[in-house]
């Protein structure tokens, strides 16, 4: 039976049936392998998102608090909480709140990152400033550590 399906008759022109079944299954394995490539390339994205989120959160946070530590004339910290006073007496506040950064009480961070650390160490002109951010969907973290100084008490 098998010789049937591979013998051509002469004046045929066409594929056997085992021609066109081997090139399907060719086909098919292709098709898999390019499926694959496809969704890790996906999931590579993804996480190249995440870890661009991570450091977008980060630069904000570090960015926005230097330049208010810098603006100070005053600085009080507990823990977690830093109390900035400003020349003209005015205060701005950033605390960690749950898994979030509040600047004068409001959202600092995205919500897609949580804040799993931060700590405010006062130095004699400075403030040492140190904070762990987490994508919650890949669980890479972040860690961030400076130092500012008060361009007041220069």
């Amino acid at each position: 039976m098998i010789s049937f399906l591979l013998r051509k008759k002469a004046g045929n022109r066409g594929f056997t049936i085992v021609e066109v079944l081997i090139a399907i299954a060719v086909s098919l394995i292709i098709v898999g392998a390019l499926i694959e490539v496809t969704f890790q390339g996906l999931k590579y994205i993804r996480q190249v998102k995440s870890w661009e989120r991570l450091q977008a959160n980060a630069n904000l946070v570090m960015d926005s608090t230097a330049y208010w530590v810098k603006q100070a004339s005053r600085l009080e910290t507990t823990g977690s909480k830093l109390e900035i006073t400003l020349p003209d007496l005015s205060k701005k506040t950033i605390e960690k709140s749950g898994s979030r950064i509040n600047f004068d009480g409001k959202p600092f961070t995205t919500g897609d990152v949580n804040v799993t650390a931060l700590s405010f160490v006062p130095l004699a002109h400075s403030v040492r400033i140190a904070f762990t951010l987490q994508a919650p969907d890949t669980g890479r973290t972040l860690s961030v550590t400076t130092t500012v100084a008060r361009r007041n008490d220069l």
